[in-house]
């Protein structure tokens, strides 16, 4: 009989991020997607069809097996090819920022990932995984995010680090918190400033020195992103979201949602549920 034991020499620090969300989409005539900027990190995966890629003034082709490493607070978008429709998956990741050999880049593009193909399927189960919503189904998804990362820092055809964002104050941390956690309610920078105990002005600066995004359309940001997951995952009439999410009202919900996403709340629900069930 034989026996071969594999030993762990030493252990190797987990990377310190958080998964906010795993979005599948495909382009088509009614959807148009605008340049936009997060304070998080997005990877974004071209799982079919081809198009371009657009980041701040630059422009390059993308196509199936592409995939883009967005920083934060880069301004981005993408466009189709008429003929041969987009499909892809974006994650959106906190915490992280990748540092490439070129210093100044915030962005790096790579196409048909031979050396490493595994993201292919390991993102579409992370799609499955996030609309099935079976339990565990976050740890599952975060281990999985974790497994893409580490397996792309170990190839020799990705030469980059990850990195923590900057630093955050304790007092951003907490505007930060209170947010994520009260998006239903009418938030305000004079609220905030009672919360922190700080002055409005000194602590919307100090929030866009640290985040990189005004403390306003970081809070505009979050109420889009919790629109979407009820617009995915529930039945809600758009009223109904739109109050869940802090807007004052539908028609604003509505104009806010289609500013950022290019498309509007109606044909985004349309689109995500014309999605095919066995993906």
């Amino acid at each position: 009989m034989g026996y071969v034991q594999y030993e762990i020499d030493s252990y190797f620090d987990r990377p310190d991020c958080k998964l906010l969300y795993v979005t599948q989409s495909t382009y088509d005539t009614d959807w148009r997607s605008f340049p936009h900027a997060h304070y998080f990190t997005e990877l974004f995966y071209v799982l079919s069809g081809s198009g371009t890629f657009h980041v701040e003034d630059e422009r390059f082709s993308v196509q199936k097996g592409s995939l883009v490493l967005i920083n934060p607070h880069v301004r981005h978008t993408e466009s189709s090819s008429a003929e041969k429709p987009l499909e892809y998956i974006v994650l959106g990741i906190e915490g992280i920022r990748f540092v490439f050999d070129e210093a100044l880049q915030n962005y790096r593009n790579f196409n048909e990932i031979s050396a490493y193909p595994a993201p292919h399927a390991l993102l579409r189960q992370m799609e499955k995984e996030m609309r099935q919503k079976k339990p565990y189904y976050e740890k599952i998804c975060q281990s999985m995010l974790e497994l893409i990362l580490i397996n792309l820092m170990r190839s020799s055809d990705f030469e980059f680090a990850l990195t923590p964002p900057q630093h955050i104050s304790n007092e951003c941390n907490m505007v930060k918190q209170y947010i994520d956690s009260h998006l239903q309610d009418n938030i305000n920078l004079d609220l905030l400033s009672k919360v922190t105990h700080l002055n409005k002005f000194y602590l919307s600066h100090k929030f866009t020195e640290e985040l990189g995004i005004s403390i306003i359309n970081y809070l505009l940001e979050k109420r889009i992103q919790n629109g979407k997951e009820l617009l995915r995952n529930t039945d809600l009439r758009i009223s109904m979201i739109a109050q869940l999410c802090g807007f004052s009202s539908q028609s604003y919900f509505t104009q806010a949602f289609t500013k950022s996403t290019g498309i509007g709340p109606v044909k985004y629900r349309d689109a995500m549920r014309l999605r095919p069930e066995s993906l």
